[in-house]
């Protein structure tokens, strides 16, 4: 997935800031950690990692716990069945 459209130049002058933009993310969607782990709603993008990857807030379909995760692992994870 190309993360370069997270990342929007403004320039000021001579200056140039950087701003974030949260990634899209596929909120409401029911996925499992994996083939067999535990279900879990996804929610909204929280913050960015230092590697260029999001944290999202999830939550656990059995528990309504709420908990991070990343993006990265949410767009690994198959959809819940």
């Amino acid at each position: 997935m190309p993360w370069d459209h997270l990342f929007q130049c403004h320039i000021v002058g001579d200056a140039a800031m950087e701003t974030l933009s949260p990634p899209a993310v596929p909120t409401g969607m029911i996925k499992s950690m994996g083939p067999f782990g535990p279900k879990y709603e996804v929610g909204r993008p929280l913050r960015p990692t230092d590697d260029g990857d999001w944290i999202v807030e999830i939550t656990l379909i059995e528990t309504g716990e709420k908990a991070e995760y990343s993006l990265k692992d949410i767009i690994e994870d198959p959809e819940a069945e």
